[in-house]
């Protein structure tokens, strides 16, 4: 069901920042963003968080719409059939590269429309990257990492773990996390993070592959553990919980993040324009702060660095995808 959020309304001209004189046609009229994932969840609470902040500098209202539904690729194709101009943005997560590759594995493109994800569409920017992490009831016996591969080596095949669906990006987590260790677990995919997290909780799996924001205050409560985050360093919102490196699993190089994409024939002047002004909004002390309280790491905002990093991202989940035989959910 499409669900139309309106995001603030115009911003004061006083003080707002000032659109680059060869821009300021652009954009004449409000700004569509499409979400792929349902209102009230992360990736909306942040996106709205950022779009307060970019209507000032943009001089124009945004309206984000919901659109759930086939691991975000319904909003990504209506992103890519709207008109290049800018006007009409896609918030992408991991699901978009995720869902991208697995299409691609079955050598087509989306079966309605012969669109192609990734080429459909071009980087405007990065938002943020967040750790990823792997917990378990906060009354188990599984304390560490060391613990969970103990377990995991005496009984190859018998220690379950939830993900939010074949093919998510948790149950490629979940895979990266095997073969980098040699271990097999069993894998329960569920619709969605939260019935996966509450079967953890009820004792059915033992243990949960998520992005950190997700468990975190089930941690913090004491319900869930977190044994170890993804990523170069601790997260600030847990320094006391180590990195997957640090508990003897190098190469959990697999984080959640948020970005946004265009039409792929978009001027690249109207790609500057947004990139510019998702990056002074990214540098505002309320939008930075809101971020970092979702465990997530404010990002290089520039379309170049973003295509970097979806290049990084498809080579990952294209390899593991091939190695582990991960199919998309039928």
């Amino acid at each position: 069901m499409k669900r139309r959020i309106f995001i603030g309304g115009l911003a004061s001209v006083a003080g707002a920042a000032v659109v680059p004189a060869r821009a300021q046609a652009y954009p004449d009229k409000p700004v569509k963003a499409l979400l792929g994932l349902s209102a009230g969840g992360g990736a909306d609470a942040l996106s709205r968080v950022l779009f307060r902040s970019l209507e000032s500098h943009l001089r124009q209202p945004i309206v984000l719409e919901n659109r759930p539904g086939a691991g975000t690729t319904l909003a990504a194709e209506a992103v890519a059939r709207s008109d290049p101009d800018g006007q009409t943005i896609y918030v992408a997560t991991g699901s978009y590269v995720t869902s991208g590759v697995l299409l691609q594995q079955r050598g087509t493109a989306l079966q309605r429309t012969g669109i192609d994800l990734f080429s459909s569409l071009a980087p405007v920017s990065l938002m943020f990257t967040a750790p990823y992490c792997v917990a378990v009831n906060g009354t188990s016996d599984i304390r560490t990492i060391e613990d969970l591969l103990t377990l995991a080596r005496r009984a190859p095949g018998q220690v379950t773990y939830a993900s939010s669906g074949m093919g998510s990006q948790p149950h490629f987590a979940g895979e990266l996390f095997q073969v980098l260790t040699r271990t097999k677990l069993l894998h329960v995919p569920y619709r969605g993070l939260g019935p996966a997290i509450i079967d953890v909780l009820g004792g059915q799996v033992q243990l949960v592959f998520s992005d950190m924001n997700s468990v975190f205050p089930r941690h913090r409560s004491g319900e869930l553990r977190i044994l170890a985050v993804t990523g170069r360093a601790r997260a600030a919102l847990a320094p006391n919980i180590p990195t997957m490196a640090e508990a003897g699993v190098a190469g959990m190089d697999i984080s959640a993040w948020q970005g946004y994409l265009v039409p792929s024939r978009t001027p690249r002047e109207r790609i500057d324009v947004l990139s510019s002004a998702i990056r002074r909004s990214l540098a505002e002390p309320a939008v930075r702060d809101k971020v970092l309280e979702n465990a997530g790491v404010p990002a290089d905002a520039t379309p170049e660095h973003f295509l970097a990093f979806l290049e990084k991202e498809r080579q990952l989940y294209r390899k593991l995808a091939s190695d582990a035989g991960i199919k998309a959910d039928s």
